[in-house]
């Protein structure tokens, strides 16, 4: 398996100009690979209280070129490993990287650093079988995964690099890391390149600054009436939504993959879930504010759909190395918690509950107590030993190191606001915002904005301001419960003009899922099969997509094929529909016959028409972070961990 992975690695980076190094501490991770294998040993406890030692491993890129000095990436999380993504952190920073080393390495406790693994985290509702259990099998280890020790790793880092001077590129929780390490040693910080950043200090257990930024954000989906004929008030949609749902549970019905239809609950956590899953997909943004009114509206289905695409969507992978006990340890240490190490799981629950409850409900609004609350690290944390009110934070001034912010408009877990904050303490620190982007903005940003800010700021030339352009997605309108509610296509019979409206619909709805599913595939090419709406489903294979009953609106539904090159020829059928036979060009004029009219129609219109022309040549968004993302079983909803 190791090898397999290595293989891999060496081959993704075999098309980059690099050459391999002759450093004794280092060796080709597999023959002829252009990346480099090494250990780093560091003490258990840094402060030599606690014998033993621990092992890191390191992985190194070098690119052609006068050595200009190494960067150190560092990964999300905590609790993600960083070196299966050398590639993607290779290729993002390629434009800064001419002769220049990269260097990546599993933080311990992840990867090939002694990864973690507790088989019942994440699988248990929050009990002493869950987070205690864990906490057990870690024993007298558990106080040596904080942030802090991260940094002295570091440090043991840099010296066994034998340089000065170190770049250190953070997305994320490697943010905090990397600012961490800059409070500590700024005279071996050259650089640093903060991308999404987490606030530097204890961490904030109910995420009041995402919370803070969710309006904002909600608001920001229908900025310049995008939402005319959906909402006039997203916000105010959203929250009538929440309160309706603190007493009741409404149902509806969800479509896999496969065409399978599941009745489900609407749950609060499942829309918060939602809202912070959009910072990495924007059609998440895009569908929000219409599923939200339908929901109200008594139409809960395409809300549920949205609920489901993100379910287990940022799980943790074992097989890559990634940890979630190590995400319990890190998060529960560094976390400012109201209670004492020594006070009972039982008092710290009641403890925890009586300081939320001090808490403004306007600082979490649009949502409910009951959900923060569940949602946080005071409800995930108690049956952690180490949790606690003083958590080990770096103290020394703010370093004077020139810094790079990047932060997206649509973060939600690390919101702008908190990159503004973070550059005013910093005293030579540039914000960049860049638009129609959300978490990881190096990896998300399909336009150029993000890259020149990264290569003027390594040029030391001025840093101009993002343009504001428009997003991937415009918002969708609220789905049809009925073929009658569609508007007819002009020029049609009535019922001819509506089953043209919803085949419309329903092509501009598959193109959505299947641009969305490119995008966010880690290989810019695979497309899972997605169910429709209302019925169906679609897949994927060599010669194009075939979809099978796919519908969109009610009794309208879609059978045929979307080919590679070519037109798509459709068996339009449903027991509302007009039925018949399409064949649609890439361009969107459909001709063929509907009842036995004969049609020749442009049905190219919104997001039909902006998915076509941005579907050709964009890269996947390369997930590089997991972030401080607090969601934690939730026993009273029926909700899972799931890792930031």
């Amino acid at each position: 398996m190791r090898a397999a992975v290595l293989a891999l690695v060496a081959g993704l980076l075999l098309a980059l100009p690099g050459v391999a190094s002759a450093d004794a501490r280092f060796h080709p991770c597999v023959s002829g690979s252009v990346i480099d294998c090494g250990r780093v040993v560091v003490p258990v406890d840094p402060s030599g209280a606690v014998k033993g030692a621990m092992s890191l491993h390191v992985e190194r890129y070098q690119s052609h070129g006068p050595n200009k000095g190494v960067v150190i990436a560092l990964a999300g999380g905590p609790g993600q490993a960083a070196t299966p993504l050398l590639p993607d952190f290779a290729i993002t920073l390629d434009p800064i990287l001419r002769g220049r080393r990269l260097v990546v390495f599993d933080q311990r406790g992840t990867g090939f650093s002694d990864q973690l693994l507790c088989k019942n985290l994440g699988r248990h509702d929050l009990s002493d079988m869950g987070v205690g259990g864990c906490a057990n099998s870690l024993g007298a280890l558990r106080p040596f995964y904080s942030t802090t020790t991260s940094v002295s790793d570091m440090e043991a880092l840099r010296q066994t690099l034998g340089v000065d001077k170190i770049d250190l590129y953070g997305v994320s929780y490697g943010t905090k890391v990397a600012l961490d390490y800059a409070i500590r040693y700024p005279q071996h910080v050259q650089r640093l390149i903060l991308d999404s950043v987490v606030m530097p200090g204890a961490l904030d257990p109910y995420e009041l600054s995402s919370f803070a930024a969710m309006s904002r954000l909600v608001s920001q989906i229908c900025a310049n009436k995008e939402c005319n004929g959906i909402t006039d008030n997203p916000v105010a949609d959203l929250t009538q939504l929440i309160q309706r749902l603190v007493t009741s549970q409404p149902t509806g019905v969800v479509v896999n993959g496969k065409g399978q239809k599941r009745k489900t609950g609407l749950r609060r956590s499942g829309i918060l879930n939602v809202l912070f899953a959009g910072d990495f997909d924007p059609t998440l943004r895009a569908d929000l504010p219409a599923a939200v009114k339908a929901a109200l509206n008594g139409d809960n289905a395409p809300l549920l759909r949205l609920v489901s695409s993100t379910t287990g969507s940022e799980s943790f992978d074992p097989s890559t190395g990634d940890s979630e006990a190590l995400f319990a340890a890190t998060s529960c240490e560094d976390s400012s918690l109201p209670w004492s190490q020594s006070t009972s799981v039982p008092d710290r629950i009641a403890q925890g509950r009586a300081a939320f409850n001090q808490i403004a409900p306007s600082s979490y609004a649009p949502f409910d107590a009951d959900t923060v609350f569940r949602f946080s690290l005071t409800a995930f944390c108690p049956w952690w030993p180490e949790a606690g009110s003083r958590p080990p934070v770096e103290t020394a001034p703010m370093p004077a190191v020139p810094t790079l912010i990047l932060s997206g408009d649509d973060d939600l877990r690390t919101p702008q606001e908190d990159a503004v904050k973070l550059a005013a303490q910093l005293p030579k620190a540039t914000v960049v915002k860049v638009p129609n982007v959300g978490h990881s903005v190096l990896g998300g940003d399909l336009g150029s904005c993000s890259i020149r800010a990264l290569q003027h700021f390594y040029r030391g030339q001025p840093i101009t301001a993002c343009r504001n352009e428009a997003p991937l997605f415009q918002p969708t309108p609220v789905p049809p419960t009925s073929l009658s509610q569609v508007k007819p296509l002009a020029g049609q019979p009535r019922r001819v003009g509506q089953t043209l409206g919803a085949v419309r619909f329903t092509i501009a709805d598959l193109f959505e899922r299947t641009l969305d599913s490119v995008l966010n595939s880690p290989d810019g090419l695979t497309i899972e099969p997605v169910g429709g709406l209302r019925a169906g489903f679609f897949t994927s294979g060599r010669k194009g997509l075939d979809l099978h009953g796919y519908s969109w609106v009610p009794g309208v539904t879609l059978t045929g094929r979307v080919p590679l090159r070519g037109a798509m020829r459709l068996k339009i059928a449903g027991p509302a529909a007009v039925r018949g036979t399409l064949r649609v060009t890439l361009r969107g004029h459909a001709t063929g016959k509907l009842g036995g009219h004969r049609i020749s129609v442009n049905l190219l219109s919104g997001n039909l028409a902006r998915a076509r022309a941005i579907a050709a040549g964009k890269r996947p968004l390369v997930s590089l972070a997991r972030t401080p993302r607090l969601d934690h079983l939730d026993p009273l909803e029926d909700g899972r961990m799931i890792a930031r």
